[in-house]
């Protein structure tokens, strides 16, 4: 009777140590964090996040899931947009993507936040979303909903210098825009 159950009991081992090293293979890989700070801010892999502060982003180009994005507190402007691939069998590389988003807000240390989105069923609800994109930053102090940008969108990449920034903006800018700056500098600099 010992030999007939050390027969099955090593095969029946063997299978079940195999089932347990195939489940861990299974686990969610670790989450995909950018940038550091106490905020942290969820974000699915439908929000593209453009920039922070003007600054660009590499966000990851994930197919499902969220990723984290950390801030250091205090004011931050946010530029994402919605971006999702809506491939079908019959149609591949249709990607789908809203105009910029605009968010500005506080954000509060060891405080969680979100980027949400309405739900999108079909490639022809993201068509129609689009149009009129509502992307919202979720908390504990409630939903702000952010501004659609109409017009073009101005970002430095992450190693350019403030300063050659605001050199790149005054040249860009028009004689009116100009004008319009240095009296905005006259009346902020006795601050």
């Amino acid at each position: 009777m010992k030999a007939s159950v050390r027969l099955y009991l090593i095969p029946l081992m063997t299978i079940c140590l195999a089932l347990l090293n195939g489940c861990s293979l299974l686990q969610q890989p670790a989450a995909v964090e950018l940038g550091s700070g106490d905020v942290n801010i969820t974000v699915p892999s439908t929000i593209k996040v453009i920039a922070v502060d003007t600054r660009e982003i590499n966000a990851p180009s994930l197919y499902a899931g969220s990723y984290q994005l950390r801030l250091p507190a205090g004011v931050h402007t946010l530029l994402l947009r919605y971006e999702e691939n809506w491939n079908s069998m019959e149609d591949s590389g249709h990607i789908i993507r809203s105009a910029p988003i605009e968010i500005r807000t506080k954000f509060v240390a060891g405080e969680k936040y979100r980027l949400q989105h309405s739900a999108m069923s079909s490639r022809r609800d993201a068509e129609q979303w689009v149009q009129s994109p509502d992307i919202r930053l979720t908390s504990v102090q409630g939903d702000i909903s952010g501004k659609v940008i109409h017009g073009p969108v101005l970002t430095t990449s992450a190693d350019t210098d403030v300063l050659e920034s605001l050199q790149s903006l005054w040249r860009a800018a028009t004689p009116e825009d100009q004008a319009r700056f240095r009296e905005w500098m006259q009346q902020h600099s006795n601050r």
